[in-house]
C-alpha cells in the first residue's frame, strides 16, 4: 500500500498542534510542501506560513486552495536538491513530510528559531526493505538516523519509528525543539 498522498493534513501534525502553538513565533515553514495539505492546515490554525516547492503544478494547486479558502500563505519555488540550496527563516515551526535530501539538513536545522519546533515525518528504511518503496534507499531514514540528526542543539519532544504491517508502511517521526 505504501504512503498515499492525501488532501488531509498529516495526523501526526494535527496531533502536535497544541505544542506547536507554544512556539516563540506563529510562523511556519513547510519544506517541499507539495499540494499544501500541511501548509493550509497551519495557516488555518493561525500561523503565518511559507511553503517551499519545486513543482509548478503543486504550487498552482496550493495557491488555488489558498484563494478558495481565503487564507494567507506564501509559496516559493526552489529546487531543494540543487547544490547550495537554502531555506528562508528562522521560523517558529518547520515541518517536513515525505521528503529527504540529507545535504539540506543543515538548512532545515537553521530554519528553526531558538525555542521553535521541527516536525519531520518520512519513510524509514524498513519501508524499502519490506515493501520496495521508496525506490532509492537514500530517500529513507536508517534506524534511529532521524533521532541522531537532532540529538544536538535540539530537545526531542517526541520520536517514533512506526511499522504498520497491515498498511505496509514504515516511517520515522520526530518533534524536536531547538535549544
Amino acid at each position: 500500500m505504501a504512503h498515499e498522498h492525501s488532501d488531509q493534513p498529516s495526523p501526526f501534525l494535527t496531533g502536535q498542534i497544541d505544542l506547536l502553538k507554544t512556539a516563540p513565533a506563529m510562523t511556519a515553514l513547510d519544506v517541499a510542501c507539495g499540494k499544501g495539505r500541511n501548509l493550509i492546515y497551519l495557516a488555518e490554525q493561525g500561523f503565518n506560513v511559507t511553503g517551499v516547492e519545486y513543482d509548478d503544478d503543486s504550487i498552482g494547486h496550493v495557491m488555488a486552495e489558498v484563494r478558495k479558502r481565503d487564507i494567507e500563505a506564501h509559496v516559493t519555488k526552489s529546487d531543494l536538491e540543487a547544490e547550495g540550496a537554502t531555506l528562508p527563516g528562522p521560523f517558529g515551526v518547520v515541518c517536513v513530510f515525505y521528503f529527504l535530501h540529507r545535504p539540506l539538513m543543515p538548512a532545515i536545522r537553521n530554519a528553526v528559531m531558538p525555542g521553535g519546533f521541527l516536525v519531520y515525518e518520512t519513510f524509514l528504511i524498513d519501508q524499502r526493505e519490506r515493501w520496495g518503496t521508496p525506490r532509492h534507499a537514500e530517500f529513507a531514514w536508517g534506524k534511529n538516523e532521524l533521532l541522531r540528526e537532532f540529538d544536538s542543539g535540539f530537545r526531542v519532544r517526541h520520536y517514533e519509528e512506526r511499522i504498520d504491517e497491515a498498511a505496509q508502511t514504515a516511517c520515522a517521526r520526530i518533534v524536536a525543539q531547538r535549544i
